[in-house]
């Protein structure tokens, strides 16, 4: 493992060569975002989207404007809806898609009535029929009763969501949305008011968007999905680890480049250099190039606050640098000293015994 020295000394000399260069990347590409975003309940209430609201404007930006912030604000939401530490709030995790789906049962009797509705759609079915409606009853064998206390949990747990999840879609638009570039939407856009369609029937770009994003809305429970926005996390923070302990990183560089899509690169020339301009279809696409470029500039470098009660990601450019503001790194020593010291009368305590 280097030592930290070592990775100090890497980190200085790092730093210098990208002080002495521009980005090399332009990051031209624009996409949308409404001025401001709500939920709106649908089905059985618990079902949530999040829509723009009334009066919002369509608002254009470069993603790569806001980097790395964004990919620390991103980062930073994903952390606060992983898997809790705490195994009591786990089931809350593991089922919160099923809570807002309205798919959990009501008692023990509701249960069974779901397998055996299963059970009767299967009975003229084929082999792989029969092998979807085992796993189905499975799932629904390990689903948890919807008690009154468990659905407080549930409610508890969505409320401290909801606000951290709305914020960035406010600042960055909502990543399971169709947030496109402006050059496909424009594409898009072009062709489907082309003649034959009467002038009557067309509408300005702003009013397609919105009605097309209205039919395209990105639901809550996506954001509870094992899918990318996870693994995207994951990539990062195996990245970062590996790093650290000279480790095997493979599996999380496969795993990154597997999601970032780059629509296609150009050269520009931009305030007196040339440079490579990504063009980006879809917000993710930008978060993977950020978190790409994140991990190997050197720079600004997006990290975990050490403290437990904190664990935010914050941007740093002192390798040293474990807790994200001076006061959570003093309630940090101040744990580690009283640590070592319950340790120390600990072990007198075990020696006296003997």
């Amino acid at each position: 493992m280097r030592s930290l020295e070592e990775r100090i000394r890497e980190w200085e000399e790092t730093e210098r060569a990208q002080s002495e260069k521009p980005r090399y990347y332009a990051g031209l590409s624009k996409l949308f975002r409404f001025s401001d975003y709500k939920y709106k309940s649908i089905g059985n209430n618990r079902q949530l989207t999040i829509v723009p609201t009334e009066n919002a404007r369509v608002e254009w930006y470069r993603p790569f404007d806001f980097e790395p912030g964004m990919l620390r604000d991103y980062l930073g939401v994903r952390n606060a809806l992983r898997m809790p530490r705490n195994s009591e709030d786990r089931i809350v995790w593991d089922h919160m898609r099923s809570f807002l789906a309205g798919d959990l049962p009501s008692s023990e009797h509701d249960k069974k009535m779901q397998i055996e509705r299963i059970k009767d759609y299967d009975k003229p079915g084929t082999r792989r029929r029969r092998e979807d409606a085992e796993r189905h009853i499975a799932f629904v064998k390990r689903l948890p009763v919807l008690t009154p206390e468990l659905e407080s949990r549930f409610q508890s747990r969505l409320d401290h969501d909801k606000p951290l999840i709305l914020d960035f879609c406010r600042s960055y638009g909502d990543v399971f949305a169709d947030a496109a570039s402006e050059n496909i939407l424009r594409e898009f856009y072009d062709d489907e008011m082309k003649p034959p369609l009467p002038k009557s029937e067309r509408v300005d770009f702003e009013e397609w968007i919105r009605e097309n994003y209205d039919s395209h809305t990105g639901l809550v429970t996506l954001w509870y999905e094992p899918c990318h926005i996870l693994q995207m996390y994951d990539a990062w923070e195996g990245i970062r680890i590996a790093s650290i302990s000279s480790g095997p990183a493979d599996q999380f560089v496969d795993l990154l480049n597997g999601f970032t899509v780059i629509a296609g690169v150009r050269l520009v020339f931009l305030k007196g250099h040339w440079r490579i301009d990504f063009e980006v279809e879809y917000l993710m696409d930008a978060l993977g190039i950020m978190l790409i470029n994140n991990v190997m500039s050197g720079r600004d470098q997006i990290r975990i606050c050490a403290l437990e009660d904190c664990r935010r990601p914050f941007i740093t450019r002192d390798p040293r640098a474990n807790y994200c503001c001076h006061e959570h790194s003093q309630r940090g020593r101040v744990r580690k000293h009283r640590e070592r010291q319950n340790g120390k009368i600990r072990k007198t305590e075990h020696g006296a015994a003997l």
